[in-house]
């Protein structure tokens, strides 16, 4: 299987979750987050982030201080020669009905319809993120134990313990 696109959770996978980051100073990237993007991005890879961010249905911040949150790590990407092809963020809560928040499909399906639907996988720290992946049909990567795993209905096709890790798996499998 060679990939494409790499479809990436954000709080605890990009960066340091913060447990609702509302604001951008609080933006810092997790270990190995900024070096494995990178390497996804040296290796062709288009990168989408995939967010949950209940944080505006729970008032705790809106839509402009989400997007100043997103302009912030774009602009750290971009000084280190990284870009994303999107991103993608489920503003309702845990109990709103809708088909986009992980670990429902919604948002990687939008991505497929706006960028093409290519060879892909999903990458993310929590099961809600590999099962959204599954949902979609893409291989994935899950960012925590193999105890945690356990959760999972269908294993992951991975187990990474950073981006780096998840990085160097990636090109093993596209050389092939």
């Amino acid at each position: 299987m060679t990939y494409e696109v790499v479809y990436l959770d954000r709080d605890g996978t990009i960066n340091i979750d913060r447990h609702y980051l509302s604001t951008p100073d609080g933006f810092e990237f997790c270990d190995g987050a900024l070096a494995g993007m990178k390497q996804l991005s040296a290796m062709g890879l288009d990168l989408v982030v995939i967010t949950n961010q209940s944080g505006i249905a729970r008032g705790y911040f809106g839509q402009k201080e989400l997007d100043a949150i997103h302009d912030v790590m774009r602009e750290k990407l971009k000084a280190e020669g990284v870009s994303l092809a999107g991103i993608y963020a489920c503003p309702h809560g845990p109990d709103d009905t809708c088909a986009c928040r992980k670990p429902l499909p919604g948002m990687i399906h939008q991505a497929e319809k706006d960028l093409g639907r290519r060879p892909g996988l999903m990458i993310g720290d929590a099961v809600r993120d590999v099962q959204a992946g599954q949902a979609a049909g893409l291989h994935t990567i899950g960012l925590f134990s193999p105890e945690r795993a356990t959760e999972l209905d269908e294993p992951a096709t991975y187990l990474a313990t950073n981006l780096i890790d998840a990085a160097q798996w990636i090109a093993t499998k596209n050389e092939g």
